[in-house]
């Protein structure tokens, strides 16, 4: 089980969702960057970029 939450450029928390498989629909979302951070059960922190079109 993963933990998974995605932030705007200003710091906001935009999403956030937990389980074994994640998905993330951001057709709703505002164009620009966003950075996910997916949280392993372990504590280990993966942060990947996300670009909106």
């Amino acid at each position: 089980m993963a933990k998974v939450e995605v932030y705007n450029l200003v710091g906001q928390k935009v999403h956030e969702a937990e389980g074994k498989s994640v998905s993330i629909d951001a057709t709703e979302w505002n164009k620009g960057i966003y950075l996910v951070n997916i949280i392993e059960e372990n504590g280990a922190v993966v942060t990947k970029k996300l670009v909106v079109k």
